[in-house]
């Protein structure tokens, strides 16, 4: 397989992951395209599984 093959699957798996991930945001924690374009690592909190869009922090864990 030719190198730039191997960058163009690397490149559409990356977009597929990135729209998983928004998908997953929108669906879970109703966050609008706005909000997810403006999140920051920041705003996660890895450790205490939270996430915070657009001020407000959000549990990670399910109910």
């Amino acid at each position: 397989m030719a190198h730039h093959h191997v960058q163009q699957g690397d490149r559409c798996v990356r977009r597929l992951q990135g729209a998983r991930l928004i998908l997953a945001l929108a669906a879970a924690h109703a966050a609008r395209i706005a909000q997810i374009a403006t999140l920051m690592l920041d705003d996660v909190d890895l450790g205490n599984r939270r996430l915070t869009i657009a001020g407000r922090a959000r549990s990670t864990t399910s109910p």
